[in-house]
């Protein structure tokens, strides 16, 4: 599925216990729109990614197409996880902001 992925951050360092952690945090966006009793519009999700997964995001904000799969979390309880992302195309969110008018138009 396509989704619009806003940013995405690496980290790479040991923990408390000295182990390694390292990855890709991403942030992205469904472009159906939620409407709810208690909720409205597009809220940003997060989903990490092996850090070998970092230069697969070479223009941001971008369209990218991503994959997912369930797998056992916390008490073995299914987790969606992000297993890969493919880079579609650019957006420019200065088109989508240009001033408008005062009729409303641009």
């Amino acid at each position: 599925m396509q989704y619009l992925i806003l940013a995405a951050s690496r980290y790479d360092f040991k923990n408390d216990q000295g182990e390694a952690v390292s990855g890709v945090k991403v942030w992205y966006v469904d472009a159906e729109p939620e409407v709810t009793d208690n909720r409205a519009g597009c809220a940003p999700m997060k989903a990490n990614l092996p850090l070998r997964d970092w230069a697969d995001f070479g223009k941001l904000p971008g369209i990218y197409d991503m994959d997912f799969r369930m797998r056992p979390g916390a008490d073995n309880k299914p987790t969606l996880a992000c297993t890969g992302v493919r880079y579609v195309g650019a957006v420019d969110f200065r088109e989508l902001l240009e001033p408008v008018s005062s009729s409303g138009a641009k």
